[in-house]
């Protein structure tokens, strides 16, 4: 499972142990899993057209933020070309490091990817994987969670000595702390065993009804039970925040809009946001420390996040091939699966072919987790969750050279992170704006959209001394 086969993937310098290892990972469920598959996709089509659709797709979609079928298609393009450049450019830093070890090796897969990655973090951005981990001890990093969470939302989680399925799990009753209501309760099962599900996802126990009866929501996670990979930490943080939302959310008079009960396309975004806190120093100092006590180096968190944008590119183009490859299977129907999988073009090098991921599937590699992606959560959720950590549909405010600008893309305030063109200039500049106002522009603000970053920018231009000129957006 994941809590073996990463770590090994990652810091395993032996090449033929981790293809091996890649190997026997992906190959789980296969072939028994094609003729499944092929049923699934089946009955998928016949029940779209049953019900008016063109396609699976088209059914799937309507009621989510992408909204047709033909939208799935163009958006796995535009992000897949969108990362073109930058999955080349880190694909190609793998690639001349991987040389340094073997010569003639003339392409990377994903067994190979996952190690340089780390070889190349630890040798270029100094961050090593193994010292992080030092600092985030299992126990610590769940009273941390708790501890955090609390505080963001007014909430006390206090322990409960129920009857559960594991003696590891930990239960706690949530109480919205400003006025004592008991709000609904959560279990904590984060620790791999023999049988057990072998992923990190959240699951409801009961959903919550108001008036009725009060939500409870389970986080089954495999995390170790003594250190955590900071990625770990991250992982964690966001599968919280799913159960978050099933209780905070689990207050509604109908059942249907209970908890988590969103455009399943948009369930990944409050997540995505609160993951944010695991890399922000100020947070984690109040729980990383190392053996000692010494609370986690701020230097050191800003080079991971540094690290963290390196390969960025290519993990979104991997994912577009994923969800290339789902869209196609549910739109065409092939006959062969497997062999269809691989007829999608993924090649880097060719410019005319490159359109999804920079490091295809081995031949050999059954892509099984696509196949569980598939079953539990349908097409778009792959689309536009897997998307989500790089969208071209994002807006900054920040500055160059002393003068304020809008920027689309990534957030171009993380370390290491290199300016995009700006998308709009602007007349408003930081010398003639009050002083904590011009470091925040500095750190970067971010916005919902274009229309709140024009807005951002307007609320600039007004506290600017010195001019009573506004700042005229410009198309760069």
């Amino acid at each position: 499972g994941y809590p073996d086969t990463n770590p090994f993937l990652m810091f395993s310098a032996d090449r033929e142990a981790r293809h091996a290892v890649m190997h026997t990972f992906l190959n789980i469920g296969w072939p028994d899993n094609d003729p499944v598959l092929a049923d699934l996709l089946k009955v998928r089509d016949e029940q779209a057209r049953l019900l008016g659709y063109d396609s699976w797709p088209d059914y799937d979609a309507e009621e989510k933020m992408i909204g047709t079928g033909a939208a799935i298609a163009e958006f796995v393009d535009r992000v897949a070309r969108d990362a073109t450049a930058s999955a080349e450019r880190d694909a190609a830093v793998l690639l001349e490091r991987a040389r340094q070890d073997h010569p003639d090796l003339e392409r990377l897969d994903v067994a190979d990817a996952r190690y340089y990655g780390e070889v190349v973090r630890r040798e270029q951005y100094d961050v090593d994987g193994q010292a992080v981990r030092a600092y985030f001890d299992s126990g610590r990093v769940r009273q941390g969670l708790l501890d955090v969470t609390g505080r963001l939302f007014g909430l006390e989680y206090l322990p409960v000595d129920a009857p559960s399925w594991h003696s590891e799990v930990a239960t706690y009753d949530v109480v919205l702390v400003e006025t004592g209501e008991r709000l609904g309760r959560i279990h904590l099962d984060l620790h791999p065993r023999p049988g057990k599900y072998n992923h990190a996802a959240q699951f409801d126990l009961v959903r919550g009804v108001a008036g009725r009866q009060l939500p409870e929501g389970v986080l089954v996670c495999n995390f170790g039970r003594t250190r955590m990979d900071h990625s770990e930490v991250v992982t964690l943080f966001h599968e919280f925040g799913h159960l978050l939302h099933h209780v905070l959310a689990g207050r509604h008079p109908w059942v249907r809009f209970s908890g988590v009960a969103t455009e399943w396309d948009f369930v990944e975004a409050p997540s995505q946001m609160l993951e944010e806190w695991a890399w922000d120093h100020g947070v984690l100092a109040g729980f990383a420390v190392d053996a000692d006590g010494t609370p986690i180096p701020e230097a050191l968190v800003d080079r991971m996040r540094a690290a963290e944008e390196f390969g960025k590119g290519y993990y979104a183009r991997t994912q577009m091939y994923y969800a290339a490859v789902s869209y196609r299977f549910h739109a065409e129907l092939p006959d062969d699966l497997p062999a269809d999988a691989h007829a999608i073009p993924s090649d880097p090098i060719d410019p005319e072919t490159a359109r999804y991921a920079p490091r295809p599937p081995r031949r050999f590699a059954w892509l099984r987790r696509l196949l569980a992606m598939l079953v539990v959560a349908g097409l778009t959720w792959i689309v536009v969750a897997a998307a989500w950590s790089w969208t071209q549909d994002q807006y900054y405010v920040g500055e160059v050279d002393g003068t304020v600008h809008v920027f689309r893309g990534i957030d171009f305030s993380l370390p290491g992170v290199e300016l995009s063109e700006p998308y709009e200039s602007t007349n408003v500049t930081l010398d003639r704006l009050p002083g904590y106002v011009a470091d925040g522009v500095r750190s970067g603000v971010a916005a919902d959209d274009l229309e709140d970053a024009r807005s951002i920018v307007e609320n600039l231009a007004e506290q600017m001394t010195g001019s009573p000129d506004g700042a005229d957006g410009q198309e760069g």
